[in-house]
């Protein structure tokens, strides 16, 4: 009996430090979420599978000033980045406070970017409806990115459909990207397409090679894989491996993706999230995911007041845990 009350004491207090601190899940496939109600999510997609609360970002969601958007995760420094409603560019480290990076003014944006992925040590994402790739460098302070302007470019792809017509399949709006380890970055994009329905988003999905992203070669890397995914604003990110591409989309489900033609399966047993501050049908899927899964997790920042609540209240329980197990 007392070894069973010494495990429960124990349990107890390791269940405290997850509820307060954060603590980290037992899986090693750990996605970010962007919730439709302005805070962002973790998901674990190895079973049993689940999302969980990480970080309020400040904003209020699609009722209130907007949702975070264009996540994207630095595996090397175990960091997320992602731009708020105003175009802002925002780091969340390990056991530190959400810091901004860089303002829209200094990343010459007129509107939030809707993707962004993490490669070869850069942040990449397409201007808002456009055929704008931009290469986002940075210099370091220690672990804390600084934005490096001399160190960053952008590339118009003109083989890139870019039609700004309302409704048409060609507009590049999105949607998502994700970039494997060997620069194909794969993009699944949006648009309102009337053949499935009214509000309903389809897209196209398509390659393109970073390696031979030049001047030169610059529409060369471009490969077309599918016209029509079906699939409501997929977002889209890799496992650790980069060798299974994961999609969520309307009205929550989640999808792996081939990706050599853009054909969607439900994962098995199906998996099916409602985003918080969604709606079924066509707002149930998150606003947007990481652009690959990390094995280690990045936690919330804990305040000083939660720290300081977290101790004392711990200390109260393992103080009645001790004196219960003294009174045997």
């Amino acid at each position: 009996m007392k070894g069973l009350r010494s495990s429960l004491g124990l349990g107890l207090l390791l269940g405290a430090s997850t509820i307060f601190l954060g603590g980290e899940a037992k899986a090693n496939e750990f996605i970010y979420a962007a919730g439709r109600d302005g805070n962002i999510y973790e998901v674990n997609l190895q079973l049993p599978r689940s999302f969980s609360f990480v970080t309020s970002t400040g904003f209020t969601g699609v009722t209130g000033t907007g949702v975070a958007n264009g996540l994207a995760v630095d595996r090397v420094r175990n960091s997320l980045f992602y731009f708020d409603p105003n175009g802002n560019l925002q780091v969340l480290r390990r056991d530190q406070p959400i810091e901004q990076v860089a303002t829209a003014t200094q990343l010459s944006l007129t509107a939030q970017p809707q993707n962004a992925a993490f490669y070869n040590g850069d942040l990449w994402f397409f201007t808002r409806t456009s055929n704008v790739l931009n290469r986002i460098g940075f210099t370091y302070s220690g672990n804390t990115p600084v934005f490096n302007p001399a160190d960053s470019e952008q590339f118009t792809l003109s083989s890139v459909p870019n039609d700004q017509t309302v409704g048409n399949v060609n507009s590049n709006s999105f949607g998502d990207i994700a970039i494997t380890s060997d620069g194909l970055l794969f993009a699944a994009t949006s648009y309102a397409n009337p053949a499935l329905g009214t509000g309903i988003n389809d897209g196209r999905f398509f390659q393109l090679n970073l390696t031979i992203l030049n001047e030169t070669a610059i529409n060369a890397s471009y490969t077309p894989l599918d016209a029509s995914l079906g699939i409501g604003n997929l977002q889209i990110a890799f496992n650790p491996n980069y060798d299974v591409l994961y999609g969520n989309g309307n009205p929550g489900n989640w999808v792996t993706i081939d990706v050599t033609n853009g054909n969607t399966a439900d994962l098995s047993p199906t998996f099916t999230t409602v985003s918080p501050g969604g709606s079924l049908p066509n707002a149930a899927g998150f606003a947007d995911l990481s652009d690959s899964a990390t094995t280690v997790s990045i936690p919330a920042p804990l305040p000083v007041l939660g720290a300081t609540v977290a101790f004392g209240w711990s200390r109260k329980l393992r103080k009645r845990i001790n004196s219960s197990l003294r009174s045997e």
